[in-house]
């Protein structure tokens, strides 16, 4: 590797700081340099904030140009600086050596393509750039626009989405920055749509197939999405694999080889920061706690699965018990006990019904749950069997019997054929019930829900007699055989996350109440358990609840004549 390529990389903080003020020559400019000199051009008003992943990257993007690398895989974090580094600033770059260039750059939506190339056309035109290398090349007066703009030299800059026919255009090199926006991760669909387009179209408008170059850049988001792909194997090419995860694991090292080229991580602790001088220790909490488990280890640490293999962390998980003489539950926090009187939550019963009752099929669940003022979770009981179809209401029907009260408010059901059959016959006993829209499969809810459980926010019912096999299968999941009651803690979760009961818009951990015992009156556990045995305690009369009327409850919610 040439001793200029390392050094370089290992350019120390002192040694950029002074390279920054130096006399730089402006025509053997590395990309580095031109990252740093031309970023308050694109970005005016953010400073540049220097990072090691940022001489990676040029280190990379260099020997796409002169030719020592062609196909390259980029995975990194969001708001990295990749479309600005990546997208904008190495094209033109690449212009400085090579004008002739020409760029077919595509993303998952074509607004986001063409605002790139906007940036690289007001770069261009910038008093900076033409006074350096305005000599190079021009641009042409007849093909200037936002889509697609040309140089004199016959390089142009094609922007396209991803799915698109590409109009028949072709590129030396190929770009696609995002093929995939988050939301794909929930549409298998959406997803092997974007992996055709890539096999069958992108792949075909190379110029020359023996020396052009490919180039995608991009978070993960799903296991098999674009980069899972290209690192399966089955394009039957050699990628070369930049992975920048945001905390480093050493079993992951990311080492690229290519010819006369070699870069391997710099970073040497289990979990240093890939960028600490934007995204120090407390932004990365923050993005664990709001992406969940699944989410921060597609996202930030280029792993569409955590190591662990688990949504829901043994760790996390709190108890509490139930005083019923005193009314009150006792929430068990790291800081001692939180009675929260029971006549102050409200209740509602979750549920998932199996379409069959054979042993080795799933298993049909009710869940029952109490949400403090607080907003804690806790699982009161649950009912779980294989269960005849006529049977499944008549359980249902006893669950609604069994907790019915003035806190009580309805049980759910996935709003689903076969679910919402079920609920309709329970509304015709009076029962009230309310249908559950499920987003996303069953490992994206679960997640979603494990933030509850991160936060603290998420409680078991102490000692009752279905928790072993309860913590079996969501400590297992999604290794285990069943998910029925972790479809039930997902479904809880989710409603509880809705700031109103029929909302859309959903909390994330910025919202959420704090745990409990950070909101005052905690039991020390060197004290009696009973808070009935306190000296301080002043116990309640305990009222009969009162039942409500279902049938003037299912007239409110869904109207006369239901």
């Amino acid at each position: 590797m040439p001793t200029l390529q390392l050094e370089k990389i290992r350019l120390s903080n002192e040694e950029r700081n002074e390279a920054k003020f130096s006399q730089i020559d402006w025509e053997n400019i590395s990309l580095y340099q031109f990252v740093r000199e031309f970023w308050p051009v694109i970005e005016p008003g953010k400073p540049f904030v220097d990072g090691k992943h940022i001489e990676a990257i040029c280190f990379h993007l260099e020997a796409v140009t002169d030719g020592r690398i062609t196909r390259l895989l980029v995975n990194m974090p969001p708001r990295h600086a990749k479309s600005s580094i990546i997208s904008v600033l190495w094209r033109v770059w690449t212009w400085i050596k090579k004008p002739a260039t020409r760029f077919l750059c595509a993303s998952y939506a074509l607004s986001l393509s063409i605002r790139d190339n906007v940036k690289c056309r007001r770069l261009i035109l910038s008093n900076k750039f033409q006074e350096h290398y305005g000599h190079i090349f021009q641009m042409t007066r007849d093909q200037n626009a936002k889509i697609k703009f040309e140089n004199d030299k016959r390089g142009y800059s094609q922007a396209v989405s991803v799915g698109s026919s590409a109009t028949g255009e072709g590129g030396d090199i190929l770009l696609i920055d995002d093929p995939h926006s988050i939301d794909e991760k929930r549409s298998d669909v959406t997803r092997e749509a974007s992996l055709d387009w890539f096999k069958d179209t992108w792949c075909t408008r190379l110029n020359d197939q023996r020396t052009g170059a490919m180039v995608v850049v991009g978070q993960r988001v799903h296991g098999q999405d674009l980069s899972g792909y290209i690192l399966s194997g089955e394009t039957g090419e050699h990628w070369v694999h930049l992975n920048l995860p945001t905390e480093f694991e050493p079993d992951n090292r990311c080492v690229t080889n290519a010819d006369n080229f070699h870069w391997e991580d710099w970073r040497v602790l289990e979990g240093d920061l890939l960028w600490g001088e934007r995204f120090p220790e407390s932004v990365v909490e923050r993005a664990k706690r709001r992406h969940g488990p699944q989410g921060f280890a597609a996202l930030y640490q280029q792993r569409p699965q955590p190591l662990s293999g688990k949504t829901f962390d043994e760790g996390n998980e709190r108890l509490f018990s139930i005083d019923r003489e005193a009314g009150l539950y006792l929430l068990e926090t790291p800081r001692g006990l939180k009675p929260v009187f029971i006549k102050d939550c409200w209740h509602f019963t979750t549920s998932d019904v199996a379409a069959k009752a054979k042993e080795q099929n799933d298993w049909t669940v009710f869940a029952t749950w109490a949400v403090t003022p607080n907003l804690d979770i806790l699982l009161v009981d649950l009912k779980r069997g294989h269960w005849p179809i006529p049977e499944q209401k008549e359980q249902g029907y006893k669950v609604f019997l069994e907790h019915n009260s003035d806190t009580y408010q309805c049980i759910y059901f996935e709003d689903v054929g076969y679910q919402s059959a079920i609920g309709q016959e329970l509304i015709a006993l009076g029962v009230p019930c309310l249908p559950f829209q499920p987003q996303g499969d069953k490992v994206l809810r679960a997640g979603a829900a494990s933030i509850w459980q991160r936060l603290g926010k998420l409680y078991f019912v102490k000692f009752a007699a279905w928790l072993v096999e309860f913590r079996k299968e969501i400590y297992g999941f999604p290794k285990e055989p069943h998910d029925d009651q972790v479809d039930n803690v997902s479904m809880a979760c989710l409603i509880v996350r809705k700031p109103a009961p029929l909302s859309e818009n959903r909390r994330d951990e910025a919202d959420a109440p704090p745990p409990a015992e950070e909101t005052g009156g905690l039991i020390p556990i060197t004290e009696p358990l009973d808070p009935a045995k306190r000296i301080d305690f002043e116990p309640l009369p305990i009222v009969e609840p009162t039942r409500i009327d279902p049938f003037a409850y299912a007239a409110q919610i869904y109207g006369e004549g239901w």
